[in-house]
């Protein structure tokens, strides 16, 4: 790899742990809240929540979710590659034109 291939993978691979670190830490206080408010009905809480006519999977939600932006990221990819290919083909005196 190159030194620019490098240093942004091991940018990448930085933040992608500053991520799942702080994605982790959410989860754990989320678990402590639920855990501390589970006793607790939603009337002692002040909350009475709406009757939704259908309650939706939360499961299901996420995996569409996550289907769709899988799609995007696909489709995000493929288009800056083309991009960088259609670019690319200008030729070396093509690009020094375009920086000016």
């Amino acid at each position: 790899m190159s030194a620019a291939k490098d240093s942004l993978a091991a940018s990448n691979e930085a933040a992608l742990e500053l991520v799942t670190t702080m994605q982790q830490q959410i989860l754990e206080a989320t678990k402590s809240y639920v855990s501390a408010i589970g006793d607790a009905s939603p009337e002692k809480l002040g909350f009475t929540p709406p009757d939704p006519a259908e309650k939706p999977d939360p499961k299901d939600l996420i995996e569409e979710t996550f289907r769709f932006q899988s799609r995007l990221l696909e489709a995000n990819k493929s288009f800056a590659l083309s991009l960088t290919e259609t670019l690319g083909s200008l030729g070396p005196s093509a690009a020094k034109a375009t920086k000016k």
